[in-house]
């Protein structure tokens, strides 16, 4: 059982704010893992001897159990420690909650033959296997992730041919993104930054995710607006008639509690928004 005490070292400093580097993905698993209730579920029930090697130190298949079923209430595949922070944590989510899951189809190949092999990549990989024999795999590291959705044949039987299952317009966009991040891993060997450009609403979410902490840990709504837009802001804007700060702070506080009790599921389908493009 996890005391009041440890619970406050695993809290994130709400002092120092989250990277504007942070992909959707990223941000989505920040919120969810201060959900008190995610929180109290993973420390139950995570158990490590689950993970195991698999023919290289850089591949490890993750055995679900039978907390998978659980996870998927979360928008995840199998539960993953709260206290891990996005550049850190190895987050499964669902295909049907994220639509930049990548679906593939793997098939015996030679070497030569445009072959796929995980154990060649310099980046580390991490599988799951779920129990009805569907494979997914996380590529790439610390922020610059690839996840993908095996439907047939599996990665690590490598070196394999990918076959890429895409059909339709609509929400499209997200894959063909994860697409071009794998070329590039196979290519280059990493994921270029290039790829992972900010996202819509960045600031926003951080700001969220700091007023957040900074309100379970106790500090003022006058502090949170000191950290958040500056002392003298804050100093300026306190002492005023209007309560236009204050409320900016309560809405700031709001919204991340609305994206820590489910919205993080909701930013995750939201797609980059595309200049049209006319002739």
């Amino acid at each position: 059982m996890t005391t009041d005490k440890e619970e406050d070292q695993a809290r994130p400093d709400w002092h120092t704010s989250a990277p504007h580097t942070y992909t959707r993905e990223a941000w989505a698993w920040e919120f969810q893992r201060r959900n008190p209730d995610y929180r109290h579920i993973t420390t139950a029930t995570i158990d490590e001897v689950g993970r195991k090697p698999h023919h290289s130190s850089k591949v490890l298949v993750v055995d679900p159990s039978d907390v998978a079923n659980a996870a998927r209430a979360w928008g995840c595949l199998s539960f993953e420690p709260a206290d891990r922070p996005a550049n850190e944590a190895t987050v499964f989510w669902r295909p049907d909650v994220n639509p930049a899951v990548l679906p593939v189809t793997a098939s015996p190949a030679r070497r030569d033959d445009e072959a796929f092999d995980i154990h060649r990549l310099a980046s580390p990989t991490v599988v799951l296997r779920m129990a009805d024999g569907c494979e997914h795999v996380l590529l790439g590291d610390g922020l610059h992730r690839i996840q993908l959705e095996v439907r047939r044949g599996s990665l690590l039987d490598g070196p394999v041919r990918l076959s890429y299952e895409l059909a339709g317009c609509d929400g499209i966009e997200p894959k063909l993104t994860a697409l071009h991040r794998l070329l590039a891993l196979q290519r280059l060997g990493h994921c270029p930054s290039s790829l992972y450009p900010p996202v819509q609403r960045a600031q926003r979410w951080r700001m969220a995710l700091q007023a957040l902490d900074a309100s379970h840990a106790g500090a003022s709504h006058r502090e949170i607006a000191s950290i958040l837009w500056g002392d003298d802001v804050a100093r300026t804007e306190w002492r005023s008639r209007s309560d236009y700060l204050r409320s900016r702070v309560r809405r700031t506080i709001h919204l991340g509690e609305s994206m820590v009790k489910g919205g993080y599921l909701h930013l995750l389908q939201q797609t980059q928004q595309r200049r049209a493009v006319t002739q």
